[in-house]
């Protein structure tokens, strides 16, 4: 694999674009997140403003994948494998947001469905009463 002046030179300057390219973009994000002028939505961190970060990162982390990765020369097979490793984590990050407005136990105070003990001063010398009878009891 002989390589010209030519190709070298061409390749250079393609690496030095991608690199200022992402420098820039880099900045923009910083600016979005500290300059009021570049805040989307409400004043402060909020969902369009992410959306642009994520955005941002999206197109910056694609420009490595193509270019610093050499996956613009790949075949088929590749793009298969990252487009399931890409679906899985945005299956598994909305499994987590689904995790977070619907939990499965959304109060702590589970109790024992046969016992109880209740370890109060008033029945320190009772038996343990059934769960039902606590339950009542509380609320």
């Amino acid at each position: 694999m002989e390589s010209s002046t030519e190709d070298i030179q061409k390749h250079v300057k393609t690496y030095l674009m991608v690199g200022a390219t992402l420098f820039v973009f880099t900045i923009v994000t910083v600016l979005v997140r500290t300059v009021p002028f570049f805040d989307f939505g409400v004043p402060g961190v909020d969902a369009p403003d992410i959306a642009f970060g994520l955005v941002i990162a999206t197109f910056k982390s694609s420009l490595v994948m193509l270019i610093f990765m050499h996956l613009n020369h790949e075949r088929g097979l590749i793009y298969k494998v990252l487009l399931f490793t890409v679906a899985f984590a945005v299956g598994l990050m909305g499994l987590t947001l689904f995790a977070q407005h619907n939990p499965i136990l959304p109060h702590a105070d589970v109790v024992d469905e046969q016992r109880v003990v209740d370890f109060t001063a008033e029945s320190a010398g009772a038996e343990a009463a059934p769960a039902s009878a606590h339950v009542e009891a509380h609320h």
